[in-house]
């Protein structure tokens, strides 16, 4: 008998942008399925902005599975990032999430 696991989806969008459409960047989405984490991320070019992303996503006990990145448009990426869950991540990822946020707008 298998048994069941779930899809869970968390979104956070900035919190200073009262009317915000689906093509506002950037964008960050977590899929949890059991311990892996599926985190996707649209923003801007940045120069310097994956070294940052992968160090928060460490931070938060998340061992790093695999990776990619993809240009689209002259000015955006999509970066894809596929992890796997420590015990220090469990409950955590609305947190993960906003911190993706964070660095996004340091850079």
């Amino acid at each position: 008998m298998e048994a069941e696991s779930s899809v869970r989806v968390v979104e956070a969008e900035p919190k200073n942008e009262g009317d915000m459409n689906d093509d506002t960047l950037p964008q960050v989405e977590v899929k949890v399925f059991n311990k892996t984490l599926l985190i996707k991320v649209q923003c801007e070019k940045q120069r310097g902005i994956l070294s940052q992303l992968f160090t928060e996503v460490e931070t938060y006990d998340l061992t790093l599975l695999n990776s990619n990145v993809m240009a689209f448009g002259a000015t955006a990426m999509d970066i894809t990032i596929v992890g796997q869950m420590g015990e220090g991540c469990r409950g955590q990822v609305k947190s993960l999430v906003e911190a993706i946020y964070a660095v996004l707008r340091r850079i």
